[in-house]
């Protein structure tokens, strides 16, 4: 039996550290980061599937860092051409179902 499984979310913000802080404020644990992507730079949402879900903290809270206002800026400019899209809250309760489970083990 197959369930049905989310798409990858992108969890955004400048570091690894606010990635983590930006998935507990969303009500996602550890458990289920395998099945996110964090992304901390502009260069790593290159190749993203128009219509992916992502969460994120107002780029107005995020640390100052080398790649935050390139990510901010990537961040609007894909939002603009529909590459991504905020998740919805139903969305996020699939990826809680999915807590400690890694995708290929939920295709069994």
């Amino acid at each position: 039996m197959i369930r049905d499984l989310p798409r990858t979310l992108y969890v955004i913000a400048p570091t690894l550290m606010e990635c983590v802080l930006t998935a507990r404020d969303f009500g996602l644990t550890e458990g289920q980061m395998q099945h996110f992507r964090n992304v901390t730079s502009a260069f790593q949402l290159r190749g993203t599937t128009p219509g992916t879900p992502f969460i994120a903290r107002t780029s107005t809270i995020w640390s100052a860092g080398p790649h935050a206002d390139e990510l901010a800026v990537a961040l609007r400019a894909m939002q603009a051409q529909g590459r991504l899209r905020i998740a919805q809250e139903s969305e996020l309760s699939n990826y809680r179902m999915f807590d400690d489970i890694p995708f290929r083990e939920a295709r069994r």
